[in-house]
């Protein structure tokens, strides 16, 4: 896991980023690459951007989800 301060798209946010990966054992039967990120502005850390890319086995996912809380 990391959380580094960045600018996206004019905002200054921290990145956490969490990523999952198998073994080289583990990965000759399920390999497994999950990786997740979440932007949170810095002012209020409240979410705005939640990304998530799987790779488990035969499944793969990519999600995206933005929070728009000025609605």
């Amino acid at each position: 896991m990391e959380v580094r301060k960045e600018i996206d798209k004019d905002r200054s946010v921290y990145k956490v980023t969490s990523v999952t990966k198998s073994n080289r054992v583990i990965s000759l039967f399920y390999p497994v690459n999950d990786v997740v990120e979440t932007y949170m502005d810095t002012t209020v850390l409240y979410p705005y951007r939640y990304r998530s890319r799987q790779q488990e086995g035969a499944y793969s996912s990519d999600k995206e989800i933005l929070f728009d809380r000025y609605l």
